[in-house]
Parts: structure tokens; C-alpha cells; sequence
């Protein structure tokens, strides 16, 4: 499985055991007309919209719900995290299946716990829950003491990221503190508490996730933050 914590609240919970072949099951969020944004949102149907596209992730079977007004960025860029999803984190063992608003198996309001009504399509850019541009910032002691510094905002990409550093993505809907592999204790230590506390200062709803990412292990929704993410035998 993938070296990731996830940390809500503010409070390191921990790692968790993981079983081979048990997944948490979660919904995934894909919308923009320009750049299109994917964030984890509650596992029910009232977080469905017919303006965009969903992915339920059961483990081993991947869902793409499309929504009857989502664009075609969305359906593209929901098929490139559902690849990454079934062939970088299990092993390609994962079946995928692509259903239509209205067209949904039982199995689908299963996992959200029931079927319910679908809301209206939402403006794709500046409006709903990720509003604002995807930022990037370095934490880095290279200079004696710990320091932040924003290094880039909108259109992220992989070689932005230094492995001798620690980065905080910010999405807008998540938080994830990236670790590079060179970077030093104090720039790993501090990067998570830097994390943390830009969560509880920038005025984030109470349980917005603050998420550490090892490099080298990077799971596909953080690298869908990236325009491009080059594959591992292109690196």
C-alpha cells in the first residue's frame, strides 16, 4: 500500500494496519472546465451533482459515475485517476466500469448509503467546495532556520517538487505535506506541523485532512494535482 497518513483535525491519528486486499471505500470529486480539481467528499449520494463526475472506489471494482452535464476534461481526467487508481495501487487487479447518471447498478447506492435525489449542476470555475488556485510551498531549512516560501500557484507540475525539501499542496479541498527523500529531520518534522497549523489558520472547516505523501509512494489523487506526473520508468 501506498506511505501515506492522514491526519484530520489537526492531530497526527496515526498509522493505520492495512489488510492486503481491503480498501477504505471513498468518493472522489472531479470538476473544472480549465483545470479540473479532484478532492475526496462524503461517501453519500448527496454529493453527487449532475454537473460533474464522481469515481467510487470499492477496492476492486472503480467506478466512473459521469454526471449528464459533466464536460469532457472531467470524463478525461476521471479515466486518468481511475487508470492510476487500478494499475499503481492494486496491482492492476481492479475492474473498471464507466456508468451513466441514471444508469446506476444497486451496488453503487449500496456504498452511498442509499439512493437519493442528484443535485443541479454548479458553475465549474470558482464556485463550490475547492474554490481558488492549487498552491505549492517549500519548507526548507537550506538557509539555517525552518522557512516557507510559496513557490508556485494554478498549474502545478511534477518537477516543481525537490527531493531534498518538504512541499505543502493545497488543493483548497485538501491539504497534503509531500516528503521529499533528502530532506533533513528537521524539515520532515517541521513540514508536518507547518502543515497542520496552515490548515487550522487558513480557516478550514473542522475536519479538513492534512495528508503526508513519501515520495516515491505517491497515491494517484495527489499526483492528480499535477499536470503531468511522468511514469515511474520515465523518471
Amino acid at each position: 500500500f501506498n506511505a501515506v497518513e492522514y491526519l484530520e483535525g489537526g492531530v497526527d491519528s496515526g498509522f493505520k494496519h492495512v489488510e492486503r486486499d481491503v480498501y477504505e471505500t471513498r468518493l472522489l470529486h472531479l470538476k473544472g472546465a480549465r483545470s479540473v480539481r479532484v478532492s475526496v467528499v462524503p461517501l453519500a449520494a448527496s454529493s453527487l451533482n449532475a454537473g460533474d463526475v464522481f469515481i467510487l472506489d470499492l477496492g476492486l471494482t472503480i467506478y466512473q459515475w459521469n454526471g449528464s452535464e459533466a464536460n469532457k476534461k472531467e470524463k478525461a481526467k476521471a479515466l486518468d485517476v481511475c487508470v492510476g487508481i487500478k494499475d499503481d495501487e492494486r496491482g492492476s487487479k481492479a475492474k473498471m466500469l464507466v456508468v451513466a447518471q441514471g444508469e446506476e447498478p444497486p451496488e453503487i447506492w449500496e456504498a452511498l448509503g442509499g439512493q437519493g435525489p442528484i443535485g443541479a449542476a454548479t458553475g465549474d470555475d470558482g464556485t463550490g467546495a475547492a474554490k481558488g488556485e492549487a498552491k505549492l510551498i517549500k519548507v526548507s531549512d537550506a538557509s539555517g532556520t525552518l522557512e516557507q516560501t510559496e513557490v508556485a500557484s494554478g498549474s502545478l507540475s511534477r518537477e516543481m517538487l525537490d527531493p531534498d525539501d518538504v512541499f505543502i499542496v493545497d488543493n483548497q479541498a485538501e491539504i497534503y505535506v509531500w516528503i521529499g527523500k533528502g530532506a533533513t529531520k528537521e524539515e520532515r518534522k517541521g513540514g508536518m506541523s507547518i502543515g497542520t497549523k496552515y490548515a487550522s489558520d487558513g480557516g478550514r472547516p473542522k475536519g479538513t485532512k492534512v495528508v503526508k505523501v513519501m515520495d516515491g509512494a505517491e497515491p494517484t489523487v495527489f499526483k492528480s494535482n499535477f499536470a503531468a506526473w511522468p511514469a515511474k520508468n520515465a523518471v
